[in-house]
């Protein structure tokens, strides 16, 4: 078998470790204080920043994920999805990494109770439990109000 390697984000949003393939990552923002509010957004939208002249929502994956404990994001993934951006506010960034793709694993049971359409797969790295998040299962139409 062959070694196909894909490259990864790693980041943590509370104590869940998850991983976003680079190709789906525009950029990340280690400064959280340029978002600004949005009246009556979902609970989940923290709300905008002006990416150099672009609008870019942004959402707490925590809140978005429900967890109970709330940490406080430290950062922002901003994703491509369907030629739009989105960011997404997260705990802290680990690492880039290069992982073999054939060690990635189907997830068996859906931790913390993420959905099952929100994970690509898993991986361990240093001996954590790393969970790939599909940006195309966490950002729908339907799931950022655009559409409904």
């Amino acid at each position: 078998m062959s070694k196909v390697s894909r490259n990864f984000v790693i980041f943590k949003v509370n104590d869940l470790y998850c991983a976003l393939d680079c190709l789906d990552v525009r950029e990340i923002i280690r400064d959280t204080k340029h978002v600004k509010t949005i009246c009556r957004s979902d609970q989940y939208i923290s709300g905008v920043i002006n990416l150099r002249g672009e609008i870019v929502s942004v959402m707490s994956l925590q809140k978005f994920f429900e967890l109970k404990k709330q940490t406080k994001e430290q950062a922002i993934i901003v994703v491509t999805f369907d030629k739009e951006h989105i960011g997404f506010k997260i705990s802290e960034i680990l690492d880039v990494i290069e992982h073999d793709q054939n060690k990635v694993e189907a997830c068996p049971t859906v931790p913390n109770g993420l959905k099952d359409e929100y994970i690509n797969g898993v991986f361990e790295w240093h001996g954590e439990l790393v969970t790939i998040l599909s940006v195309k299962g966490i950002v729908s139409l339907e799931e950022v109000g655009v559409g409904a």
